[in-house]
């Protein structure tokens, strides 16, 4: 309809006379006026309100969160942990024993002399068959106990020819005094497999939540370099109808023919502009590829059309960025941000180690209690080995020890306390710079909220500005006053804030990201399962805890 327009005007003025020239080249540039201005408030309707079919912001996160490899890498990373923490658990399993076995032997009974004068050896069959069953377990106080059991069949002429059947049943207390007492000391690094466990799954949350935060923060950029194009599309086509009816008004005589070269040269910078603008778009759309985790043969694809809008800035109430409002915040954080959780719990494994390290410096001083009963039957049925234990008691037997073990020097011990300790102090280091980091980027995103909120109602009181500062140029040049430099200048100038109104879009549903992300709010890692709203990308977090509305 554009291209349709110029073409009437332009055959409008070849076919009347030259006294008419005045009255044609007015109506030229009011016709010329009203379409300029209906194409940039339209320009502005695209941009605020392009809304239709396509990809949105949560169908690209749940994407992200089914797809990407670093999500899974964390996933397995997790079951890696938990296989560590199994085999630290393994040494308080209980080891069962059994074993049967069978010996033949000749035994010397002794000497006598021989039909030849001679001395020879007197000698008998032995014959041995034991049975033996033992158990075994260290508790996680430093208790072990050691329950055994063994049955013996001997026959040999010593015995007699009815054999000797025996059996022995026991038990082993062994109580440590010193070192491996107590479950700090013999259950830590059980107890520190279990911290790791837990904050590994915290790492998975964290991982989670900064996945959801890349993708998020690509989907607005790709919007954003979206309408950064429509935009010098626009001011492209809106180019080139100043060419169009500036050639037109050349021929006509009514403005100098310099004017065609100051508008020639605008168009040549805005269609360099376009192509700008068509690259970032390239490169924004490959960035959300990425982030969403897509197989590099999908991520050459062109990126679907995007559903969502920016979030709306006017209706929503900016955080207080007041002292006691930034450490309400903070203290939500800590509680919900995953990383700072993790850091807390690797410091409580490192805690745990500490002790039992420590413990590792005592010498070992073990008491230990033995009690038994013997039983003994005659016979050479194999059953009776193991109906031995229901027949005639020997008696008990009881037994009791102390061993003590000491290196003199104990510098393994020494040097694992000073590792473990060590490596403390990091733990603890390294969860108070996780809070500085935390506090930091929640005062950073408060104040890009605030900010980018501004920034976007200046711009788009100064669009509004300029586009009836630049009705009133092209009123006073079509009335033959003014230049169409000043156009121009006041046409680059819109162009420009037009942008800045994007920009300032961009920052605030950006900053509003980032503040969900430092607050923990993105993704609450207390929540046994995840979960993720649509509403969290375009709603600030904790609305009791804004001000009230001016």
């Amino acid at each position: 309809m554009r291209h349709h327009m110029i073409t009437v005007i332009g055959s409008t003025l070849s076919a009347v006379s030259s006294r008419r020239y005045d009255c044609i080249v007015r109506l030229t540039f009011l016709l010329f006026l009203m379409f300029l201005v209906s194409a940039v408030g339209l320009e502005c309707q695209e941009v605020s309100d392009n809304v239709g079919p396509g990809l949105a912001v949560i169908e690209a996160v749940r994407y992200t969160l089914l797809h990407h490899p670093a999500l899974q890498s964390q996933q397995v990373q997790v079951q890696i942990v938990r296989g560590t923490r199994l085999v630290t658990s393994s040494a308080f399993d209980g080891i069962f024993q059994t074993g049967l076995a069978q010996s033949l032997s000749a035994v010397a009974e002794g000497t006598q002399l021989n039909s030849a004068g001679g001395v020879s050896a007197v000698s008998d069959k032995f014959t041995q068959t034991t049975y033996s069953a033992d158990y075994s377990e260290l508790f996680r106080n430093g208790i072990s106990i050691a329950p055994t059991y063994q049955a013996t069949r001997e026959i040999s002429g010593f015995l007699g020819p009815g054999g000797l059947n025996t059996s022995v049943v026991g038990l082993t207390l062994t109580l440590p005094l010193l070192r491996g007492r107590g479950h700090g000391a013999v259950a830590a690094q059980e107890d520190a497999a279990k911290e790791e466990v837990t904050a590994a799954s915290l790492d998975l949350d964290q991982e989670i939540a900064q996945l959801t935060l890349n993708t998020v923060v690509s989907y607005w950029r790709l919007l954003a370099a979206r309408r950064f194009l429509e935009v010098a599309i626009e001011a492209e086509e809106r180019g080139k109808t100043y060419v169009d009816n500036t050639q037109a008004l050349v021929d006509a005589d009514r403005v100098p023919r310099n004017d065609l070269h100051e508008v020639t040269a605008n168009l040549a910078q805005l269609s360099s502009q376009r192509v700008a603008a068509q690259s970032v778009v390239i490169d924004a759309g490959l960035q959300l590829a990425s982030d969403m985790g897509l197989p590099a043969k999908e991520m050459l694809r062109e990126m679907p059309a995007l559903s969502d809008e920016f979030p709306n800035s006017s209706i929503q109430t900016p955080p207080s960025d007041n002292a006691t409002a930034l450490v309400d915040y903070l203290n939500e954080a800590l509680q919900r941000r995953a990383d700072f959780l993790a850091a807390n719990r690797r410091t409580r494994e490192q805690s745990v180690l500490v002790v039992g390290a420590q413990n590792r410096l005592l010498p070992q001083l073990d008491l230990g209690l033995a009690g038994g009963y013997s039983q003994a039957q005659t016979g050479t049925n194999v059953a009776q080995l193991f109906s031995v234990p229901f027949s005639q008691g020997i008696g008990p037997n009881v037994s009791g020890s102390i061993t003590l073990s000491f290196p003199f020097r104990n510098r393994a011990a020494i040097g694992g306390v000073m590792q473990a300790k060590g490596a403390l102090k990091q733990a603890e280091l390294n969860a108070e710079t996780v809070a500085r980091n935390i506090g930091q980027s929640v005062g950073v995103a408060v104040e890009g909220v605030r900010s980018a909120g501004l920034r976007v109602e200046q711009s788009m009181a100064a669009v509004r500005e300029f586009q009836t500062s630049l009705a009133g140029a092209r009123q006073k040049y079509a009335l033959g006053f003014g230049s169409i430099v000043e156009i121009l200048t006041i046409e680059d100038r819109l162009t420009t804030a037009l942008n800045s109104q994007i920009q300032g879009q961009l920052d605030y549903a950006q900053a509003l990201t980032q503040l969900r992300f430092s607050t923990g709010t993105l993704m609450d890692a207390r929540q046994p399962v995840p979960q993720i709203s649509a509403n969290t990308f375009v709603t600030l977090p904790f609305p009791e805890r804004l001000p009230p509305s001016k």
